[in-house]
């Protein structure tokens, strides 16, 4: 027997994984002191889908979501206490 050519695959495509770079950029210029305030922007390239952004930090005890953070930049007050912390940019594929 031979395969009927009109008819439709049996199976999904295989979806190609999400990938892309990121870099975070420090938009402030010069010194940065206690009280300024800071803006970090992710710089997002060769995504193979369209993403949703999301920040998130880390105080030394993990990674945790800011809450409401979901544009390109992400703005704070530097304070003795967060100048410290790691920041990243979490990206998730979107349909």
């Amino acid at each position: 027997p031979t395969a009927d050519p009109t008819a439709e695959p049996t199976a999904e495509p295989t979806p190609v994984p999400f990938a892309a770079e990121v870099e975070i950029e420090l938009e402030n210029k010069g010194d940065v002191f206690y009280g300024d305030e800071i803006t970090l922007k992710a710089i997002v390239k060769n995504a193979t889908a369209p993403y949703a952004i999301r920040w998130e930090m880390n105080d030394g005890s993990g990674w945790r979501t800011i809450q409401g953070e979901t544009e390109d930049e992400y703005e704070f007050v530097i304070t003795e206490e967060n100048a410290a912390y790691d920041y990243r940019v979490v990206l998730t594929a979107v349909a």
